[in-house]
């Protein structure tokens, strides 16, 4: 079943967020939990940010969460894809398609960001172009120290 997180989700989704996580990490970086768990607890709190769960016989078994942040140098928001994760199912797009449709809905909203993972599957970004019309129009550069 796909439907809107609620706050008594937080330990499955916090859980969950974590695992995702770890699958594609960057080396030398360390996942704070604390700061997991913040985001979750304002994303399931907060009409601005968007939260959706895959469930499965009672237990949280994906989700898919986004921030909205006012562009830096443009006018509206941006809506920045943190979190899209789905262990069973065929949820993973069901649930993408109902982010999509609130993106869609909020006139606020300018610019939809998505960063694939490093190891992802390139099928996915063929898909996320084709059917979404996500573009790749820069590379993401990064530094560790």
């Amino acid at each position: 079943m796909i439907r809107k997180a609620m706050p008594s989700d937080y330990g499955q989704l916090v859980a969950l967020a974590i695992e995702a996580l770890q699958i594609d990490h960057y080396e030398e970086l360390v996942i704070s939990k604390d700061k997991v768990s913040a985001l979750v607890r304002n994303a399931t709190s907060s009409a601005q940010h968007f939260l959706w769960v895959s469930e499965l016989d009672g237990r949280i078994v994906g989700a898919i969460g986004a921030g909205v942040f006012p562009l830096m140098f443009h006018e509206r928001s941006s809506a920045s894809i943190a979190l899209w994760y789905c262990k069973s199912g065929n949820d993973g797009f069901r649930l993408l398609d109902k982010f999509m449709q609130w993106a869609k809905e909020r006139p606020m909203i300018k610019q939809v960001q998505y960063c694939t993972e490093r190891k992802g599957d390139p099928r996915i970004q063929r898909v996320l172009e084709r059917r979404y019309g996500f573009k790749s129009d820069v590379k993401f550069l990064y530094r560790n120290r």
